[in-house]
């Protein structure tokens, strides 16, 4: 008996120190160096087993920083991989991330708050940009065309507010695309949806797709267009915020419709945009602007998502 009285008092001491109900989900409390340790092993990790399981834990963590955490309005200090993107609004924030899988394909996390108009609701979306004819869908509820997300545009039109995300996706061998893809949320289901059919060619979502020796930019800038305006239909040069990109094209022309060939054109920029609830093409746009203090937040972390070994 007396060798037993040891182990029952660490059983006590352990059973005491377990939240209540058993369940690790209701953790409220999430050390900041635990995630940073956690979100470092989700991209550093030696083996794709690794990096995994490190990302299962990342999960709860956040899922449990959330459950305190309830306002979309407030300042998240998260690790810098982890993108956290809040709307004007405060209606909506997304927390964000990427897994490498290997050197050349990615999935991607995301939990989106939201206000369904009386509740602020957490939800883990569900990356399914890997499953075929997923590009032109639209996405409600959980799912959605993963991607680790920069930028938050809010619009406002006709009572209906939108939030186009800016963001770069890499889930296939010898290209990536940055992404441009836009979410509401269903007044009538509560429900978040992705993938309005808002962008040229009644698309739900806008794609620059290029080779994965590229870099290229996209982000909402102010820039220089001219336009007609007043009664006479007179040509004017406003300055305005826009989605620019780089063109990118493939230098040979057996290769035109394979992203995997396609680089930077060099100085020739497009641009989305916004008109009357609609992001509208802009060719061959003058992006030569001087730079604003927007323009010099930094852009997506693509460089520094690659893992150390396969």
């Amino acid at each position: 008996m007396k060798n037993k009285i040891p182990t029952i008092c660490i059983l006590l001491l352990l059973m005491l120190n377990l939240p209540k109900g058993g369940n690790c989900q209701q953790v409220n409390t999430v050390p900041a160096d635990s995630l940073s340790a956690v979100a470092a092993r989700v991209l550093g990790a030696p083996s794709l087993a690794q990096r995994l399981s490190a990302d299962s834990t990342l999960q709860i963590l956040i899922y449990n920083l959330l459950q305190t955490e309830t306002d979309p309005g407030k300042v998240l200090s998260l690790p810098s991989s982890i993108a956290v993107l809040s709307s004007p609004d405060q209606q909506i924030r997304i927390i964000n991330w990427a897994v490498p899988l290997s050197l050349q394909k990615y999935t991607y996390r995301a939990f989106l708050q939201y206000s369904d108009g009386h509740h602020t609701r957490t939800i883990s979306l569900t990356d399914k940009s890997m499953d075929e004819g997923t590009m032109k869908a639209i996405h409600t509820g959980d799912q959605w065309y993963g991607a680790l997300y920069y930028d938050l545009i809010e619009k406002n039109e006709n009572r209906k507010t939108t939030y186009t995300l800016l963001g770069w996706n890499r889930t296939q061998e010898g290209f990536q695309s940055k992404v441009a893809d836009v979410l509401a949320i269903d007044l009538k289901s509560g429900k978040p949806r992705f993938g309005l059919k808002i962008f040229p060619g009644y698309l739900p979502r806008y794609f620059v797709q290029y080779s994965s020796r590229a870099n290229i930019t996209l982000r909402y800038t102010t820039q220089p267009i001219t336009v007609r305006k007043g009664l006479f239909r007179r040509l004017k040069t406003i300055r305005e915020k826009l989605i620019v990109h780089d063109r990118v094209a493939s230098k040979d022309i057996r290769f035109r419709n394979d992203p995997r060939f396609n680089f930077p054109t060099g100085n020739i920029y497009d641009a989305l945009r916004w008109n009357r609830g609609q992001w509208i093409l802009l060719r061959d746009i003058d992006a030569r602007n001087e730079s604003t203090p927007a323009d010099d937040r930094p852009g997506p972390a693509e460089l520094n998502l690659k893992p150390s070994n396969n």
